[in-house]
């Protein structure tokens, strides 16, 4: 598609990683003043992903295959993190290591500080995992599981 003239070509987006996902959400979830992400999270976790991240063919057709119970699961998991805050443990499968993404609730003095204004995020204390989900090298058949190490 060609640009008229003037007109700035789109936001380039980050390629998808284990730290760049991590980072971003732990700071959307215990941030509350990043609506915007905040709100798309709450509404289609798949659709942040997509927005946020420059996904390869194969991730955008992975998140779309994905079965509607774990995808309702991660969804009750995040709105929780968006309520009280905690973290994400993202860590995306390289070569035949599996991935896996994991859901934390804060604990003690972290819940404290991501509920303070602006969200001052994960400090000290636990983080009592909420879902823990693995998948394959083509981040292909999840399997979640409520709480757990």
């Amino acid at each position: 598609m060609r640009r008229r003239r003037g007109e700035l070509p789109p936001p380039r987006r980050p390629r998808l990683n284990s730290y760049r996902l991590s980072k971003f959400a732990n700071r959307i979830f215990n941030d509350k003043s990043e609506t915007e992400w905040r709100d798309l999270i709450a509404e289609d976790w798949r659709q942040f992903m997509e927005r946020r991240f420059s996904l390869s063919d194969a991730e955008r057709a992975a998140l779309a295959a994905l079965d509607e119970e774990t995808v309702e699961s991660i969804a009750n998991a995040a709105r929780q993190l968006l309520e009280s805050g905690g973290e994400v443990q993202a860590t995306l499968p390289e070569g035949k290591r599996p991935g896996q993404l994991v859901l934390g609730a804060a604990k003690g003095r972290k819940m404290a500080a991501a509920a303070a204004p602006g969200g001052g995020g994960p400090t000290s204390g636990l983080t009592i995992p909420i879902i823990k989900c693995t998948f394959d090298a083509n981040c292909r058949n999840w399997k979640c599981r409520r709480g757990g190490p």
